[in-house]
C-alpha cells in the first residue's frame, strides 16, 4: 500500500489560487508542481488515473493482433486490435508474477503470451491458459484477466482512461474538432514513429513550453522568423484543449530549412488554414501542430516529476507518399523540428534545474503567455478534485490516505 502525506500537498494546494485568472494577474505554478515526488504520486492519483490519455493512432495497428506497447507515468499499457476489429487498450501486466507481457510494437496472432510462465491472453485481455494452474482449486479465471481501459477514438487517435466513469471525450473538444474538421486527420497517415531517450524535466514543462509563443522571439530567433504573429483563443470551463494560432508571413510556410510547406498541401484547407500554425494540446499526453501540408503529433509520457519521453510522428496526406522525393522531404521537415527541439532541449533542462534552487520563484505572465494561465485552470480542476476526495479518504490516519487501488478487471 503506498500512503500519501497529506501536510505535504496542503501547501501546494493552497498556492494554486495565484496561478489563475487573467494573464494579467496570475503568476506561474507552485514549483514543487515540477519537482516534488509527494506531488508527482498525488499527480499520477489526480491527471492519469482519471483523464483522457492518447496513446497514438489507429494506423499503428491496422491489422487484428496488431499491437503496441507503451508506459505513460509508470503504468504498463498494450494497445492492440482484436479478431473483430475493435481497438482495446490492456494493463501490461501479467496477473501470474507481474512481467510484462508485450514489448515494442508488432504481431501475435491470437494470443498475447507472456515470456516469462506463458500465461495467454485473448486479444481482450481474457485470461485463456494459466500454465500448470489450471486445475487449482477454486481458481477464478475471471479475476486474472487484463484489466482494460476505456476506449475513445478521436480523429483516428487512440485515447483511453483508467477511469470507467469519465466524461466522454469528444464534447470537450468541439473547439479543436471544428477547426480540425477540413484536415480530415482520420484520413490521414502517420509516418514512423520515433520515441526520445528520457528527457530531465517535467511533463509539464514541455506543455508549458510548447504552448507560450513569448519565448520563440528569443530562443529560436531565426528559426521561427517566419511565423512571428501569435493569436490567442478563449478557454471555457469543460474544455478539453489549449489552442492557439501563430500566423505566417506568407501562406503555406513550415518548419524546415526551406520555410516552406514540402509536402502536397492538405486539400479542404482554407486560407486562413494555410497562413498560420494551430498549436493544440490535448492534456495530459498528445500535443498537436497543424501545418498546410501535414500535422505533427507528439506523446508527452512522464516518467517521474523530473523525467519524461516524447514519441510522435507527422500526419501527412496519403497523396505524398508517392512523391518521388518523399522520404527525403519527409527527412527536411523532421530536421526542421529537430533544430527547433534542440533549442527547446537546452532551456527546459536549464529552467528545471532553475525550479529546484532555493530561489526559485513564481514569475508573473506576459501577454504572450496568454495560454498558460488557461493551462493552469485546466490542470487545477483536476488537481482540485482529487485533492477534495483525498481529504474524504483520510480513514482515521491522521493526515494519510491510501492511493493504491485494486485493477479493474475485465466484466462480463
Amino acid at each position: 500500500m503506498t500512503w500519501l502525506d497529506l501536510n505535504e500537498l496542503d501547501r501546494t494546494m493552497g498556492a494554486l489560487d495565484a496561478s489563475l485568472g487573467s494573464v494579467d494577474s496570475a503568476v506561474a505554478m507552485p514549483n514543487e508542481c515540477y519537482t516534488s515526488e509527494t506531488f508527482y504520486a498525488f499527480e499520477r492519483l489526480a491527471v492519469f488515473e482519471r483523464s483522457w490519455l492518447g496513446l497514438g493512432r489507429v494506423e499503428q495497428i491496422p491489422e487484428p493482433g496488431d499491437y503496441f506497447a507503451l508506459s505513460v507515468s509508470g503504468e504498463p499499457l498494450v494497445v492492440i486490435r482484436d479478431t473483430e476489429g475493435e481497438i482495446n487498450v490492456l494493463s501490461n501486466v501479467c496477473a501470474h508474477r507481474n512481467h510484462l507481457v508485450a514489448q515494442g510494437d508488432g504481431h501475435v496472432g491470437h494470443l498475447l503470451i507472456c515470456p516469462l510462465h506463458g500465461w495467454a491472453y485473448g486479444l481482450d485481455g481474457r485470461l485463456v491458459n494459466a500454465t500448470q494452474i489450471r486445475d487449482r482449486e477454486a481458481f477464478d479465471r475471471l479475476a486474472h484477466c487484463l484489466p482494460a481501459l476505456r476506449v475513445e477514438i478521436w480523429n483516428g487517435f487512440i485515447f483511453a482512461s483508467h477511469d470507467p466513469d469519465v466524461a466522454p471525450l469528444a464534447p470537450t473538444l468541439a473547439k479543436l474538432s471544428a477547426y480540425a474538421e477540413p484536415y480530415h486527420l482520420d484520413q490521414l497517415g502517420t509516418t514512423a514513429i520515433t520515441e526520445s531517450l528520457v528527457l530531465p524535466w517535467n511533463w509539464k514543462t514541455m506543455f508549458e513550453n510548447g504552448l507560450e509563443p513569448l519565448h520563440t522571439h528569443f530562443l529560436h530567433h531565426g528559426l521561427h522568423d517566419f511565423a512571428p504573429w501569435p493569436e490567442f483563443l478563449a478557454f471555457d470551463d469543460g474544455d478539453g484543449q489549449i489552442m492557439h494560432p501563430t500566423r505566417f508571413r506568407e501562406m503555406d510556410q513550415g518548419y524546415n530549412p526551406l520555410n516552406r510547406s514540402l509536402l502536397p498541401i492538405l486539400p479542404d484547407l482554407d486560407e486562413q488554414r494555410r497562413s498560420q500554425v494551430m498549436f493544440a494540446a490535448v492534456p495530459p499526453t498528445l500535443y498537436l501542430g497543424f501545418l498546410p501540408d501535414h500535422v505533427f503529433w507528439s506523446l508527452y509520457l512522464p516518467e517521474g516529476p523530473t523525467s519524461m519521453r516524447i514519441r510522435g510522428g507527422l500526419l501527412v496526406h496519403p497523396s505524398a507518399r508517392d512523391i518521388p522525393e518523399y522520404a527525403r522531404l519527409i527527412d527536411w521537415v523532421n530536421e526542421g523540428q529537430s533544430g527547433l527541439f534542440a533549442q527547446d532541449a537546452g532551456a527546459n533542462t536549464s529552467v528545471q534545474l532553475g525550479r529546484a534552487s532555493r530561489y526559485a520563484r513564481r514569475g508573473p505572465y506576459a501577454r504572450e503567455e496568454t495560454t498558460l494561465p488557461q493551462w493552469n485552470s485546466w490542470i487545477a480542476q483536476r488537481y482540485r478534485s482529487a485533492y477534495e476526495d483525498l481529504l474524504a479518504r483520510e480513514l482515521g490516519h491522521p493526515r494519510l490516505v491510501p492511493l493504491d487501488e485494486q485493477p479493474r478487471s475485465l466484466r462480463d
